[in-house]
């Protein structure tokens, strides 16, 4: 509790700026339109339309079961991150309900309102948070069917959540302005991570490596690989963690890893280039 009481303060202004910016492409330039984005947003913000629904309440409704779930295969540690990315962005969303719409034009809309809400949620993934929603479900389902890649998966809830959102709403044409504004907040999203499509490869020093290799190989459903070394100075045999991940993974692992021993040596870097199972998805 102390680990992430500590990463909150010192992550304060980007959590809250993300948030802020993620409410405001929510209610300036999405909700005004009727701009549809995939996962749980995208159905918040349907509800919102047909009834009346607080956008920022349906999101935390609709993740409450993912994260149930999730709570039972990762444990709260792995989660509690992910809730509290959700509960922010839900919050301001309905805090800032009564910003006016910034442009009549839907096209311009839909182009500014993705990259801003791109640039939020990129700067609370690069803080260790994220918002949850349908990457979550893929995740799980991925569990479940290996053979499924968590990339289609979640292209696929985000594209039905999007043309069923248009046929109940009756706006066939808010299936072009969506996808322009998927496009703009994945562009967004991208530039703030800077390169986050690079994988990362991770080298853990520490007393409890089995341990570790087994919370690591377990609960994130990545390759592990035991490297045999020594410190030069104590002359002490250990073994060597290294991992090869994503960035959506990094600091999930960081923080795996600290639960686990909080003394642990890490040392993370850019892998410009991975192939081999398990990394079409990444590279």
């Amino acid at each position: 509790m102390k680990n992430i009481v500590h990463h909150l303060r010192g992550s304060a202004v980007s959590l809250i700026s993300g948030s802020v910016l993620f409410g405001v492409a929510v209610n300036m330039f999405l909700l005004p339109h009727s701009i549809i984005t995939g996962g749980a947003t995208g159905i918040a913000t349907t509800a919102g339309k047909l009834w009346d629904f607080p956008v920022g309440l349906g999101i935390i409704i609709i993740n409450l079961p993912i994260f149930i779930l999730c709570i039972k295969n990762l444990g709260l540690n792995g989660m509690i991150y992910s809730i509290i990315g959700t509960f922010l962005t839900s919050v301001f969303t309905d805090i800032l309900f009564f910003l006016p719409s910034a442009s009549e034009d839907v096209f311009v809309c839909a182009l500014i309102g993705g990259a801003v809400m791109g640039i939020g949620s990129g700067m609370l993934l690069v803080s260790g948070l994220t918002t949850g929603g349908t990457d979550l479900a893929a995740y799980l389902l991925h569990r479940r069917i290996p053979s499924l890649s968590t990339g289609r998966i979640i292209m696929f809830f985000d594209t039905a959540v999007i043309i069923l959102s248009a046929t109940v709403l009756n706006n066939y044409k808010g299936i072009l302005y969506s996808a322009i504004c998927t496009v703009s907040y994945s562009a967004a999203l991208d530039l703030v991570q800077n390169a986050s499509r690079r994988a990362r490869i991770i080298f853990v020093i520490s007393d409890k490596s089995e341990l570790i290799a087994k919370e690591i190989s377990e609960k994130a459903d990545r390759g592990v690989t035991l490297i045999t070394g020594r410190g030069y100075y104590t002359g002490k045999e250990k073994q060597i963690i290294m991992c090869v991940t994503g960035k959506s993974q990094e600091f999930f692992l960081r923080r795996l890893v600290l639960d686990t021993d909080p003394s642990a040596f890490i040392a993370i870097s850019v892998a410009s280039g991975v192939s081999g199972k398990g990394f079409e998805e990444i590279i």
